[in-house]
């Protein structure tokens, strides 16, 4: 207060105002202070008051830190025990401020049981390895949560533990951020099932044919089906809570009238409803469907009805088919009725009758006929047991046969009216069945055919006479104007293939082909009237030879062409084949006259052979000393020996060659041969040697296997031109009968095959037709062409087969098949001693009618050590065999002689020698001592011409053998 009186006085004295104004001032501030002072008061007042509800306010905050407390407790507890996992992180930055890593600073056991782990302490790179390379980039995303405070929440799924988790992450305060997670595997897995199961409802109702509609209780659609979209014009989205009837629209057929809905009869009856007959479906476009439907509730699981079901389906075609079978039935009962025919329908299997016409009632001279009378009741007043004067049972009839499911053929029937006229019908019955197969009716007409069989006798009487003209051509004949065929015979028919029908109408140069249709044509323009010979072509593209011959004749009014065809074919097979007959009589005169010659120089050309060899041997061993004389008798000797090849070559594609045949094993056999076939191909030329196992044994001649090999070596060694290689081997094979149909030489069996293969220049295949041919060459003057021709020869001689696989640059084969022969082998040849001790002294009568071999065989005889007794005819050799007063223990004669030939005079003699051994000499097969070649068991045989070696063995081998 002083100081506001100081400041007052200050305040008069210094503004110089009157002190009655100051004072009413001082009053006024007196008035001011006493308020400010009262204010005070007020506000003292109200600090007490604001102090009490501090303490209260205390009080209550004692309070509440006390619930506080009470919380914390439960929230802990919460978070230790709930089944949320829990972590509270810290967020670890790297230096440009990028999340790299997070520590876990708390974690519930809820958490841990949930991840397997206890991360507290750790950092989450610690805790879970790897997890920095996660693709989904939990330190990301968790970064920019304790980065930014942006809150997320996911659905994951760990394959670690095959589990789902629902995950969420706040901040709870900068670089601070709270992670939550709670496994949902269950809740997935219900998610799934239910997925799956609406899936396969989705693809259930897709995939079915009928429409599907489904409503809710209130009669809104819930699905549809693609089908439904389709027939309704609604796609599912669109109807998704519309109003069936909005959807599903409709009416009766034949009124155009709505029909109520089908979802409120279902709704309140709670059973299945169908909709009426006559239906009709109104498209959203307009389009109408014929529909067959019914509806069915949906009953929940509480049992209440929770919406309507509606199927359907397009039966339009349905619909419209059984319209115009109604239609069609209608038709037919008036075709029935009005038809001139008489026909009645039974219905089966009981035999009533279902359809009738009027005229049936005349034909069944009945006067009332009823639908429904049975067929017995009907047929006992059917004048039907007349037929061509015979009487037909009942169950004959076409009536009952057609109620027994069996169609008739028309059957005449000659019935007489009631004047006595008689006129003919004819009865058809036709069983009907429906789709399954079953017997449900029986179709029978009797219509009148008097004039028809009156015209039919006549027409049948001209077309008899005309065909009786017609068809008495041996050939086909044919009627056609500029080609086109008017009528044939059926001669043609036959002929071409093609039947009278389909020759009426045709172009007739299809029935020429191709190469001849130009000079037909030709003919044809011309008007050629002579015969002359095209190629035909059947209707199966077979081509063959034609005799044509045509004239211009009138025909129906016009000028037409009537022509004879005449099938060659058969005369020129008959030319073909007698053709071939003369060829093959050509080719056997000249394999006879060959074989004849092969005999006549067999005996007379072998007969000297045989001189010459023998001379050149006996010659040999007086020139050894002589140089020139020796080496120019080895030059006649080989000569002598090339001759008598070339002559038994002759002799053996002739097949007048004479055989022993001994049983063979063709490995052994040929093992023998392969030094000297070594020799004869010469060493550029490798020889290869492939025995087959197990081979079986066959029946030859050695010398013939020996020939065979030879020629064949021989001609391997001509088609290689440097080096090269021949094989040999043998193997067994056996023929059935399928692959004997196709392979018309052979003859099923078991064989055994020797082969002869070689990798020369190989033969054309045009060659190979000829290759057996004799006198056939392709060596120029170097063959001979008795080559193969021999080794055709023995392989036919042996009942065997050839056959040869050749290619040209590639080589030839040649595969021999020779009949197996259920025997053992024997072993062919004989030792070395044998072979050395070739001499004797027993006595030998020699009989041969050339003087010349007479000499040389006795010479060769005696200074092997023998007595000879020498005669040159059959007569003389009895009378010295008569006289002689020691044994005879060898005869040795030529076969072909004056008198008598060797086989009679062998026989002769042995009646005064019985224990003599004979052995016959020839240049040419005799059928005195052989048949077809073939040797007679026991008989020795030497064939001319002969050397001295070959002499000396052969008597050695007979006198030996016992």
């Amino acid at each position: 207060m002083s100081d506001n009186v100081m400041n007052c006085s200050d305040g008069a004295n210094g503004s110089g105002r009157p002190f009655s104004d100051s004072c009413g001032d001082f009053e006024l501030r007196i008035q001011q202070l006493e308020m400010s002072n009262a204010a005070l008061r007020n506000d003292n007042e109200a600090l007490r008051n604001d102090n009490e509800a501090l303490r209260n306010e205390n009080a209550a905050l004692s309070h509440d830190n006390a619930v506080l407390s009470e919380s914390d407790l439960n929230f802990r507890a919460l978070f230790e025990k709930g089944p949320i996992g829990v972590a509270y992180h810290r967020m670890v930055y790297d230096d440009s401020g990028k999340p790299v890593d997070y520590h876990f600073l708390a974690a519930n056991k809820a958490y841990q049981q949930l991840t397997g782990v206890d991360p507290v302490g750790k950092t989450v790179t610690q805790a879970f390895p790897g997890i920095e390379n996660d693709p989904f980039d939990w330190i990301g995303k968790y970064g920019e949560v304790a980065r930014t405070g942006t809150e997320f929440r996911i659905q994951q799924y760990l394959p670690q533990n095959d589990r789902w988790y629902d995950c969420v992450a706040y901040q709870y305060k900068p670089d601070h951020f709270v992670a939550a997670f709670l496994e949902i595997s269950e809740r997935k897995k219900a998610q799934e099932s239910l997925r799956k199961s609406e899936e396969n409802l989705r693809i259930t109702l897709d995939s079915i044919g009928d429409a599907v509609i489904a409503t809710d209780a209130d009669g809104c659609v819930s699905r549809m089906n693609p089908v439904a979209e389709k027939l309704t014009g609604w796609s599912n989205s669109q109807a998704l809570k519309i109003p069936l009837k909005e959807v599903f629209r409709i009416i009766n057929a034949q009124t155009r009238q709505e029909v109520d809905n089908p979802v409120a009869q279902v709704m309140k009856s709670g059973t299945i409803v169908g909709l009426a007959n006559h239906t009709v479906l109104i498209s959203r476009d307009g389009t109408e469907y014929q529909i067959a439907d019914s509806a069915a509730p949906i009953i929940a699981v509480d049992g209440e009805i929770c919406g309507v079901v509606l199927v359907f389906r397009d039966v339009t075609e349905e619909y419209a088919v059984r319209r115009e079978m109604e239609t069609t039935n209608a038709l037919l009962r008036a075709v029935i009725e009005q038809s001139p025919v008489p026909m009645a329908l039974f219905t089966a299997p009981d035999n009533k009758l279902k359809l009738f016409n009027r005229d049936s009632l005349d034909f069944f001279d009945i006067e009332l006929l009823s639908s429904g009378n049975d067929t017995a009741e009907i047929l006992n007043k059917l004048d039907l047991s007349t037929f061509e004067g015979e009487t037909v049972p009942p169950e004959e009839t076409a009536i009952f046969r057609a109620l027994q499911g069996e169609s008739t053929h028309k059957r005449e029937i000659r019935l007489a009216d009631h004047d006595g006229n008689y006129h003919f019908h004819y009865s058809e019955g036709v069983p009907v069945f429906d789709n399954s197969g079953n017997l449900i009716a029986g179709f029978v007409i009797f219509p009148e055919i008097t004039d028809l069989k009156l015209a039919q006798e006549a027409l049948l009487e001209s077309e008899a006479r005309f065909k009786a003209l017609h068809n008495a051509s041996f050939g086909g004949i044919a009627i056609h104007n500029q080609g086109i065929i008017l009528d044939c015979n059926q001669g043609l028919s036959e002929m071409s293939g093609y039947s009278e029908s389909e020759l009426i109408g045709m172009d007739g140069l299809q029935l020429i082909a191709e190469e001849s249709r130009r000079l037909v044509l030709k003919n044809i323009k011309d008007g050629y009237e002579k015969p002359y010979e095209a190629m035909g072509l059947r209707k199966n593209g077979e081509k063959y030879p034609l005799r044509l011959e045509g004239r211009n004749v009138p025909y129906k009014g016009k000028t037409v062409r009537t022509v004879e065809f005449r099938d060659m074919t058969e005369q020129k097979l008959a030319e073909q084949a007698q053709q071939k007959m003369q060829d093959q009589l050509n080719q056997a005169h000249k394999m006879e006259s060959i074989g004849r010659l092969a005999g006549g120089v067999a005996h007379d050309f072998n007969n000297m052979l045989s001189v010459i060899l023998g001379y050149a041997e006996i010659a040999l061993e007086q020139a050894e000393s002589d140089e020139i004389l020796h080496s120019g008798l080895l030059e006649i000797q080989n000569a002598a020996q090339r001759s008598a090849e070339i002559t038994q070559q002759l002799l053996a594609f002739a097949r007048k060659q004479t055989i022993a045949p001994d049983v063979l094993d063709l490995n052994q056999t040929v093992e023998g041969m392969l030094k000297m076939l070594g020799r004869l191909i010469g060493e550029n030329i490798d020889l290869a040697w492939l025995p087959g196992k197990d081979i079986w044994p066959v029946m030859m001649d050695p010398s013939q296997l020996n020939q065979l090999l030879t020629n064949l070596c021989i001609n391997g060694r001509d088609a290689i031109s440097d080096v090269g290689r021949i094989t040999i081997e043998t193997s067994t094979v056996t023929f059935d009968e399928s692959y004997c149909e196709n392979n018309r030489e052979f003859i099923p069996g078991d064989y055994v095959m020797l082969a002869v293969s070689d990798d020369g220049c190989g033969i054309e295949s045009e060659t190979i037709k000829n290759l057996f041919e004799p006198f056939f060459t392709t060596k120029g003057v170097r063959g001979t062409g008795l080559g193969l021709a021999t080794v055709y020869g023995i392989v036919k001689q042996n009942k065997g087969f050839v056959n040869v696989y050749s290619e040209p640059g590639k080589g030839t084969t040649f595969k021999i098949y020779l009949a197996r022969h259920r025997a053992a082998a024997e072993h062919i040849g004989r030792s070395d001693t044998a072979l050395a001790n070739l001499s004797g002294n027993e006595t030998i009568l020699l009989v041969e009618d050339e003087p010349s071999i007479l000499k040389m065989a006795a010479y060769v005889i005696e200074k092997s050590g023998y007595t000879v007794l020498k005669a040159d005819r059959p007569g003389e050799a009895i009378r010295i065999a008569t006289e002689y007063p020691g044994d005879i223990h060898l005869l040795v004669t030529d076969v072909v002689m004056p008198e008598m030939n060797g086989r009679s005079l062998a026989k002769n003699l042995l009646s005064l020698y019985p224990n003599m051994k004979c052995l016959f000499m020839s240049g040419y097969t005799a059928n005195v001592i052989a048949h077809h070649g073939v040797l007679d068991k026991g008989v020795h045989f030497l064939q001319k011409p002969f050397s001295r070696k070959d002499l000396t063995t052969k008597l050695r081998d007979v006198l030996d053998d016992n």
